[in-house]
């Protein structure tokens, strides 16, 4: 899993000013999207996945949301539609999808199950593991929505960290 100094790499690549609302998926602790939140000054949605701490997500939502602007949600990402869940749940545009989930596949599923939300996001930065080709595959995938490859760092020496970036955002009327 990432933790959120990968995402911290790309800050300086995002324009602050634009981000309301971030989708986190996969968190190493729940200090993370608190960090995420306080530098952007936006909401967090944070999924993660059964290998956490095992810290109370009830208690922490109950504590941490609205005042606090983040909302911990005990979902396996992979096996419902994101897109439908988002909009029972939330209803609301995702500005960037942070993604680092353990295993490209789990990735992709979580891209692809966000069907037509991918059309409001802005940025995704995803964790990739650098054999195997998985930032071609990212890269095909989300270019089909209009995203672009704007850097590829390495982190931790394990894996790499992907910046996809909307090249025209596309308006509902």
């Amino acid at each position: 899993m990432v933790d959120c100094r990968a995402y911290l790499n790309f800050l300086d690549r995002v324009q602050h000013h634009e981000i309301d609302l971030i989708m986190q998926v996969s968190i190493k602790s729940f200090h993370d999207p608190i960090e995420i939140r306080d530098y952007f000054g936006s909401r967090v949605v944070c999924f993660h996945s059964d290998n956490w701490s095992g810290i109370n997500t009830n208690t922490l939502d109950a504590k941490l949301r609205p005042e606090q602007n983040i909302r911990f949600v005990d979902m396996d990402c992979t096996e419902v539609r994101m897109d439908s869940w988002w909009e029972e749940n939330e209803g609301v545009d995702i500005d960037t999808l942070l993604l680092g989930l353990d295993g490209g596949e789990k990735n992709l599923a979580v891209l692809k199950s966000l069907g037509h939300l991918l059309n409001k996001i802005e940025y995704i930065i995803v964790s990739i593991n650098p054999t195997e080709g998985w930032y071609s595959k990212f890269d095909k995938l989300l270019s089909q929505w209009d995203f672009e490859g704007i850097d590829l760092e390495s982190y931790s020496g394990r894996f790499q960290m992907a910046l996809f970036r909307k090249t025209m955002k596309v308006k509902q009327h």
